[in-house]
C-alpha cells in the first residue's frame, strides 16, 4: 500500500537488524514476542484490547524497547489475528488506500509524505456484529470476468484471494462463496480453504447448501463415487432424507471431515439439492406421517450429532451453526 501511494517500497522483515530511527511494528498479543515485550514495558496498554474480539491498538511509541534500538515506532497490536489485520488496514485507509482498488480500478492519490502525529493513538471497539460478510450470488457476470485471473477455472483461488483482501479492508470476516452451476465448487481447489484460513475469512454456505456442501457441483460426483464404492447398492440415490438418509448423512460427514480444522460456519436444515423446494417423497410413511416439521427436526438433530462426533465436541461449544428458514421451509 505504501509503495502504491508513494512509489517507495518499505523494507519488510520478521526481525529488527541494528538500530533504526523509525519502524512499523505489527503483531498479535500473546502470539508475538515483540508485541508482548513492548506491552510488558508499558509502552502500550494491552488491557484496552486483551481478550476482545477483533480489536487493535495503533499507536506511535518512542523507544518501544527501552534500549534505543528503535527511536520511534508505529506499533499495531491486535487482540487476535483479524484485530491485527484490521489495525494494518486502518492505517492504510488513513493513508488514502481504498478497498476497491482492484474491483473498481480505484487508484489512490499519490502522496510524497505519509505523516502521523507524534502522539497518534487509535483503539478500536469490538464489532457490534460478530460475523459480517457477503454472499456471492447470481455470479454469472462475475464468473465470466474472473476467468482472466484463473485460466480454465470458474471463480478460482486467485479471485477468492482478491475477495478475501477486500473483505478485510472493509472490516468484514465472513463469506458464502459462489454456488451456481457456472462456478466451480469452493472445495474444488485445496488452495481456497487454505487461503481463507490464512486471510482469516470464515467460510459458510447458503440456505440450501448444508454443512459446507455445494450441492449443484458436488452431489452428482459424490453419488458416482458412492456407487463405484458400493456396487451392491442398486437403488436410485436421490437428495431426499426420506429415501436414503444414511447416504445423505455420509455426504455431509465427508464435508465436515474435510473442513473441521478451519474456521467455518455450518448451515443446518435442508432444502432441495439446489435452490429448490424441500423434497420428501416418503413423508407420509413412518415415522413422519406427513409432518415435515418432524422430519426437519430429525435432520437438524442428526446434523448436530455429526458435528458432535466429527468435531469431537459433545456440547457443540463455540461451534458456529446457522439455520435459515427459507421459502417453503418457513412453514
Amino acid at each position: 500500500d505504501i509503495q502504491k501511494i508513494t512509489g517507495k517500497k518499505p523494507v519488510v522483515s520478521s526481525r529488527l537488524a541494528g538500530k533504526t530511527d523509525y519502524a512499523v511494528i505489527i503483531g498479535t498479543l500473546g502470539r508475538s514476542s515483540v508485541i508482548d515485550r513492548i506491552a510488558a514495558a508499558g509502552k502500550i496498554d494491552k488491557s484496552l484490547i486483551e481478550g476482545k474480539w477483533e480489536c487493535y491498538i495503533a499507536q506511535n511509541v518512542t523507544d518501544p524497547f527501552g534500549d534505543g534500538s528503535v527511536k520511534n515506532a508505529l506499533v499495531i497490536a491486535g487482540s487476535d489475528k483479524r484485530g491485527s489485520i484490521y489495525g494494518i488496514y486502518s492505517i492504510s485507509e488513513l493513508l488514502g488506500m481504498t478497498p476497491w482498488e482492484f474491483f473498481c480500478d480505484s487508484v489512490p492519490a499519490h502522496r510524497d509524505n505519509l505523516v502521523l502525529p507524534v502522539d497518534y493513538i487509535s483503539v478500536s471497539e469490538e464489532p457490534d456484529v460478530q460475523y459480517r460478510g457477503i454472499f456471492i450470488n447470481d455470479e454469472e457476470t462475475l464468473e465470466s470476468w474472473a476467468r482472466s485471473l484463473d485460466e480454465g477455472k470458474h471463480l478460482g483461488p486467485n479471485l477468492y484471494k482478491k475477495i478475501f483482501e477486500m473483505l478485510l479492508r472493509v472490516k468484514s470476516n465472513y463469506l458464502w462463496p459462489g454456488m451456481h452451476a457456472c462456478s466451480d465448487a469452493f472445495s474444488d481447489y485445496i488452495e481456497n480453504p487454505v487461503n481463507a484460513d490464512y486471510y482469516g475469512i470464515v467460510i459458510g454456505t447458503s440456505h440450501c447448501d448444508m454443512l459446507l456442501r455445494n450441492n449443484i457441483n458436488e452431489w452428482s460426483s459424490f453419488v458416482s463415487a458412492y456407487k463405484a464404492e458400493h456396487p451392491e447398492y442398486l437403488k436410485d440415490i436421490v437428495y431426499d432424507y426420506t429415501v436414503n438418509p444414511e447416504i445423505v448423512r455420509e455426504y455431509w460427514i465427508q464435508s465436515v471431515r474435510e473442513n473441521k480444522d478451519y474456521e467455518v460456519q455450518w448451515t443446518l436444515g435442508m432444502r432441495g439439492a439446489h435452490d429448490e423446494p424441500f423434497t420428501a417423497v416418503n413423508i407420509d410413511k413412518a415415522p413422519w406421517y406427513g409432518d415435515k416439521n418432524m422430519l426437519m427436526e430429525q435432520i437438524i438433530a442428526d446434523q448436530r450429532d455429526i458435528l458432535r462426533t466429527e468435531l469431537n465436541n459433545p456440547t457443540l461449544e463455540n461451534v458456529f451453526m446457522m439455520f435459515i428458514p427459507y421459502k417453503e421451509v418457513q412453514t
